[in-house]
């Protein structure tokens, strides 16, 4: 998936409702969320736009809502 104009992976972990993010920065950064596959997508979104926030001259404008 991408998101701002950085790949990143949501990926199913060992444990029930587990979920691990990857945001595919220049250093990878990774965690995990025990919960919905849409909350693992959210904290890795606030992972990216928090990564930006430092480079944003790596960065796509953030997506408007509709």
């Amino acid at each position: 998936m991408r998101y701002r104009g950085i790949e990143y992976e949501i990926k199913a972990g060992v444990g029930r409702n587990e979920w691990i993010w990857i945001v595919q920065t220049p250093k990878p950064r990774r965690g995990s969320v025990i919960g919905s596959r849409q909350r693992a997508i959210f904290v890795a979104e606030k992972a990216i736009d928090a990564w930006c926030l430092r480079n944003s001259e790596r960065c796509e404008e953030r997506p408007t809502a509709a």
